[in-house]
């Protein structure tokens, strides 16, 4: 759960890189483009959140790799 909340991160990271990508070289936000980001955005979001409010099994917490491992 831990990996796909990183990886939805990673992803959402990328669309507002393109909105600021896009905005900084025209000089303005191409309005379909920034409702095609923000509806994937939007979408990205709700699905960290399920990933946040999901349950998890103190096994599986226990069984994690330690850092640097």
């Amino acid at each position: 759960e831990l990996k796909e909340m990183i990886r939805l991160l990673g992803i959402a990271n990328n669309n507002i890189n393109q909105v600021a990508k896009t905005a900084n070289s025209n000089g303005s936000i191409d309005v379909k483009t920034y409702k095609t980001n923000y509806i994937e955005l939007q979408k990205l979001i709700d699905e960290i959140m399920l990933l946040i409010r999901a349950p998890t099994k103190m096994e599986d917490i226990w069984q994690l790799p330690k850092s640097g491992q």
